[in-house]
Protein backbone atom coordinates (compact mmCIF):
# COMPACT_ATOMS: atom_id res chain seq x y z
CA UNK A 1 0.00 0.00 0.00
CA UNK A 2 2.69 2.26 0.72
CA UNK A 3 4.46 1.69 -2.59
CA UNK A 4 1.26 2.87 -4.66
CA UNK A 5 1.19 5.65 -2.11
CA UNK A 6 4.61 6.71 -3.03
CA UNK A 7 3.77 5.83 -6.79
CA UNK A 8 0.52 8.43 -6.60
CA UNK A 9 2.49 11.08 -4.79
CA UNK A 10 5.02 10.29 -7.52
CA UNK A 11 2.58 11.00 -10.40
CA UNK A 12 0.68 13.91 -8.44
CA UNK A 13 4.47 15.82 -8.06
CA UNK A 14 5.19 15.39 -11.99
CA UNK A 15 1.76 16.32 -13.03
CA UNK A 16 1.81 19.46 -11.23
CA UNK A 17 5.46 20.43 -12.69
CA UNK A 18 4.44 19.40 -15.99
CA UNK A 19 1.14 21.55 -15.98
CA UNK A 20 3.77 24.51 -14.60
CA UNK A 21 3.00 27.83 -16.80
CA UNK A 22 6.08 29.04 -18.92
CA UNK A 23 8.66 30.86 -16.83
CA UNK A 24 8.26 33.61 -19.14
CA UNK A 25 9.33 34.16 -23.28
CA UNK A 26 12.00 34.46 -24.85
CA UNK A 27 12.60 37.74 -26.03
CA UNK A 28 15.60 38.36 -28.39
CA UNK A 29 17.84 41.46 -27.44
CA UNK A 30 17.03 42.44 -31.13
CA UNK A 31 13.74 42.48 -30.82
CA UNK A 32 13.83 44.84 -27.52
CA UNK A 33 15.62 46.86 -29.18
CA UNK A 34 14.02 47.08 -32.16
CA UNK A 35 10.64 48.04 -30.14
CA UNK A 36 12.70 50.20 -27.62
CA UNK A 37 14.03 52.46 -30.67
CA UNK A 38 10.12 52.37 -32.18
CA UNK A 39 9.09 53.78 -28.68
CA UNK A 40 11.82 56.18 -28.46
CA UNK A 41 11.60 57.94 -31.98
CA UNK A 42 7.63 57.37 -31.45
CA UNK A 43 7.14 55.78 -34.48
CA UNK A 44 4.94 53.18 -34.73
CA UNK A 45 2.69 51.36 -37.15
CA UNK A 46 0.04 48.65 -35.76
CA UNK A 47 -1.60 46.45 -38.18
CA UNK A 48 -5.02 45.36 -36.51
CA UNK A 49 -5.94 41.61 -37.55
CA UNK A 50 -9.15 41.22 -35.03
CA UNK A 51 -11.75 43.79 -33.70
CA UNK A 52 -13.04 42.91 -31.00
CA UNK A 53 -16.57 44.87 -30.62
CA UNK A 54 -18.11 44.63 -27.77
CA UNK A 55 -21.42 42.11 -27.82
CA UNK A 56 -24.41 43.44 -27.88
CA UNK A 57 -28.35 42.37 -29.43
CA UNK A 58 -27.54 43.92 -32.71
CA UNK A 59 -24.03 41.93 -33.23
CA UNK A 60 -26.05 38.67 -31.92
CA UNK A 61 -28.89 39.56 -34.64
CA UNK A 62 -26.23 39.74 -37.45
CA UNK A 63 -24.25 36.29 -36.14
CA UNK A 64 -28.16 34.61 -36.04
CA UNK A 65 -28.88 35.68 -39.86
CA UNK A 66 -25.04 34.40 -40.73
CA UNK A 67 -23.47 37.55 -41.83
CA UNK A 68 -20.59 36.54 -39.35
CA UNK A 69 -17.80 35.86 -42.12
CA UNK A 70 -15.99 32.06 -41.31
CA UNK A 71 -13.59 31.75 -38.35
CA UNK A 72 -15.09 34.98 -36.87
CA UNK A 73 -17.76 35.29 -33.64
CA UNK A 74 -19.61 38.28 -32.31
CA UNK A 75 -16.71 39.32 -30.15
CA UNK A 76 -14.20 38.64 -32.52
CA UNK A 77 -13.96 39.33 -36.26
CA UNK A 78 -11.20 38.72 -38.83
CA UNK A 79 -10.65 41.92 -40.69
CA UNK A 80 -7.13 40.53 -41.80
CA UNK A 81 -6.59 42.08 -45.45
CA UNK A 82 -8.55 45.39 -44.58
CA UNK A 83 -5.92 47.76 -44.33
CA UNK A 84 -7.15 48.62 -40.40
CA UNK A 85 -4.13 50.84 -38.68
CA UNK A 86 -3.18 53.08 -35.97
CA UNK A 87 0.16 55.36 -37.07
CA UNK A 88 1.68 56.94 -34.14
CA UNK A 89 4.63 59.24 -35.61
CA UNK A 90 5.99 61.70 -33.29
CA UNK A 91 2.88 64.06 -31.74
CA UNK A 92 0.76 63.05 -34.82
CA UNK A 93 -1.79 59.87 -34.72
CA UNK A 94 -3.62 58.27 -37.41
CA UNK A 95 -6.08 55.83 -37.83
CA UNK A 96 -8.44 53.75 -40.31
CA UNK A 97 -10.14 51.11 -37.94
CA UNK A 98 -13.14 49.04 -39.46
CA UNK A 99 -15.55 49.32 -36.29
CA UNK A 100 -17.99 46.64 -35.67
CA UNK A 101 -20.84 47.82 -32.91
CA UNK A 102 -23.94 50.78 -31.98
CA UNK A 103 -23.84 54.52 -32.30
CA UNK A 104 -24.77 55.86 -29.52
CA UNK A 105 -24.69 59.20 -30.78
CA UNK A 106 -26.04 60.18 -34.73
CA UNK A 107 -23.59 61.60 -37.28
CA UNK A 108 -23.33 61.56 -40.49
CA UNK A 109 -22.97 59.37 -43.31
CA UNK A 110 -20.01 58.28 -45.32
CA UNK A 111 -19.22 55.64 -46.87
CA UNK A 112 -15.75 55.72 -46.93
CA UNK A 113 -15.65 56.58 -43.40
CA UNK A 114 -17.39 54.36 -41.86
CA UNK A 115 -14.58 52.87 -39.06
CA UNK A 116 -13.10 55.09 -36.72
CA UNK A 117 -11.09 57.41 -38.95
CA UNK A 118 -8.74 60.04 -37.59
CA UNK A 119 -5.81 62.00 -38.41
CA UNK A 120 -4.33 64.76 -35.94
CA UNK A 121 -2.18 65.77 -33.23
CA UNK A 122 -2.88 63.42 -30.03
CA UNK A 123 -3.15 65.55 -26.81
CA UNK A 124 -2.54 64.16 -23.44
CA UNK A 125 0.17 61.70 -25.00
CA UNK A 126 1.94 58.87 -22.16
CA UNK A 127 4.12 56.09 -22.93
CA UNK A 128 5.18 53.90 -19.74
CA UNK A 129 5.79 50.44 -19.56
CA UNK A 130 3.60 47.49 -19.03
CA UNK A 131 3.05 46.33 -15.34
CA UNK A 132 4.97 43.63 -16.29
CA UNK A 133 7.66 45.27 -17.91
CA UNK A 134 7.65 43.17 -21.15
CA UNK A 135 6.35 45.93 -23.41
CA UNK A 136 5.13 49.64 -23.37
CA UNK A 137 1.44 51.23 -23.31
CA UNK A 138 0.63 54.40 -25.18
CA UNK A 139 -2.26 56.29 -24.28
CA UNK A 140 -3.64 59.16 -25.88
CA UNK A 141 -6.92 61.20 -27.00
CA UNK A 142 -7.50 62.97 -30.34
CA UNK A 143 -10.59 64.70 -31.83
CA UNK A 144 -11.87 64.19 -35.32
CA UNK A 145 -14.54 66.75 -36.14
CA UNK A 146 -16.81 66.42 -32.81
CA UNK A 147 -16.15 62.94 -32.39
CA UNK A 148 -13.40 62.50 -29.20
CA UNK A 149 -11.15 58.88 -28.89
CA UNK A 150 -9.38 57.56 -26.15
CA UNK A 151 -6.68 55.28 -27.48
CA UNK A 152 -5.03 52.76 -25.47
CA UNK A 153 -2.48 50.75 -27.15
CA UNK A 154 0.11 47.63 -25.72
CA UNK A 155 2.93 46.96 -27.82
CA UNK A 156 5.41 44.04 -27.03
CA UNK A 157 8.99 42.77 -27.97
CA UNK A 158 7.05 39.73 -29.93
CA UNK A 159 5.48 42.33 -32.09
CA UNK A 160 2.33 41.75 -30.96
CA UNK A 161 -0.50 44.74 -29.92
CA UNK A 162 -3.68 45.93 -28.49
CA UNK A 163 -5.47 48.80 -28.77
CA UNK A 164 -8.33 49.52 -27.51
CA UNK A 165 -10.85 52.56 -28.68
CA UNK A 166 -13.51 54.48 -26.32
CA UNK A 167 -15.05 57.18 -28.66
CA UNK A 168 -17.90 59.95 -27.16
CA UNK A 169 -20.10 58.28 -30.19
CA UNK A 170 -19.66 54.47 -30.47
CA UNK A 171 -19.66 51.85 -28.45
CA UNK A 172 -15.93 50.53 -27.25
CA UNK A 173 -14.30 48.15 -29.17
CA UNK A 174 -10.72 46.37 -29.07
CA UNK A 175 -8.18 45.28 -31.79
CA UNK A 176 -5.64 42.47 -32.22
CA UNK A 177 -2.92 42.57 -34.19
CA UNK A 178 0.82 43.46 -34.65
CA UNK A 179 3.19 46.63 -35.19
CA UNK A 180 6.40 47.44 -36.52
CA UNK A 181 8.49 50.42 -36.61
CA UNK A 182 7.27 52.92 -38.92
CA UNK A 183 8.44 53.16 -42.54
CA UNK A 184 7.26 56.34 -44.18
CA UNK A 185 8.06 54.73 -47.75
Amino acid sequence: MKTVIKYMFVVLILGAAGCASNPGSKVSAAELEALNNAISQKSIDITARWARPMPDQALTSIANAGLISPGSSINRIDITGSGSYLRVVQDSVMADLSYFGQRQIGGTYNPRKGGIYFKGLAKDFTVEPTKKGDGYTIQFSVNEGVENYQVTAHVFPSQISNVSVVSSHRGPIWYDGTWEPYNPE
